[in-house]
């Protein structure tokens, strides 16, 4: 994972850029898929994927390349994207040499998927994904694995309290960023142990270890454990925690849907120092959603 620490004004496309040229820096010996969501479309991004053979998928908002929009006729089809004058301004670009890339090509051929969520809203989807390459369900399935980062973002910035720092400062940020990462992997390992407890065929619904409460568990616990010096003992209290959290099970609830809300402005004031504020969510799609295939 590159954790990137910009200025909260800085737009998503830019960090997404970023961390687009490193990715491409330490994957070329694969072929990459990056899956994003409405906020980080821009033409230049997908204009750099298509110049370094790497593919992507990515949510259209709903004004998005209206005109080309317009003339699909079917749930699954090819577009013509060109890149007109008003495309083609500075003022969409970082890049001067991405810019004259697509002066010189023109347009490009993309693909946009039509869907209908189980809410009844119906969504778009961009991607140079060929046909023969994915599937129409295929692309849908692809797109839908991307929801596992939302509910881990949900659960790193409103059970961890990811995005409240306690410094200004960017190496306590990173401190404060990383710790939070590693506490919430240390709980999904033994969430994943209780797991393996639950007896699944007594249970109309598959179940699930109910997280709000191996946090709390996990919070009240750990620390007890870390200061056990007797191995044996310490094991005992490990296996007493993992059952504890075995015992609170929930029903896996598919389609439930969580707004992802960044805010600078909550309780520690140290998040109103926008000069030091990282775009943290910005890192987790990055960090989960490359999808690298040999």
């Amino acid at each position: 994972m590159k954790d990137l620490y910009h200025p909260i004004e800085q737009v998503k496309n830019k960090s997404a850029l970023e961390h687009l040229k490193h990715d491409q820096e330490i994957t070329k010996n694969y072929k990459s898929i990056y899956i994003m969501d409405r906020g980080y479309i821009s033409i230049e991004f997908m204009l750099s994927c298509i110049k370094n053979n790497s593919k992507f998928l990515i949510r259209l908002d709903s004004k998005a390349y209206e005109k080309e929009r317009n003339k699909i006729e079917s749930k699954d089809e090819y577009i013509n994207l060109e890149y007109t004058n008003n495309r083609l301004k500075r003022r969409h670009y970082q890049s001067e040499e991405i810019r004259l890339y697509a002066k010189e090509i023109k347009s490009s051929k993309l693909r946009i998927v039509t869907y209908e969520l189980s809410t009844g809203e119906i969504e778009q989807l961009i991607t140079n994904l060929e046909m023969n390459e994915f599937t129409y369900d295929d692309i849908v399935e692809l797109y839908s694995k991307r929801w596992e980062i939302e509910t881990l973002y949900y659960s790193l910035e409103w059970k961890l309290k990811t995005e409240k720092f306690t410094s200004s400062f960017k190496t306590i940020i990173e401190q404060d960023f990383f710790s939070s990462v590693l506490v919430f992997n240390m709980i999904s390992s033994m969430m994943k142990e209780a797991e393996e407890k639950i007896e699944q065929h007594k249970y109309k619904h598959e179940m699930t270890i109910n997280e709000n409460m191996a946090i709390g568990l996990f919070k009240n616990e750990k620390i007890k454990i870390m200061l056990e010096k007797d191995e044996s003992k310490r094991l005992k209290l490990y296996d007493s925690l993992i059952g504890k959290m075995s015992k609170y099970k929930i029903p896996i609830r598919k389609d439930r849907k969580y707004k992802v809300r960044f805010s600078p402005y909550n309780k520690n004031s140290y998040n109103k120092l926008s000069q030091v504020l990282s775009s943290l969510n910005i890192n987790y799609n990055w960090w989960i959603l490359v999808c690298n295939r040999p």
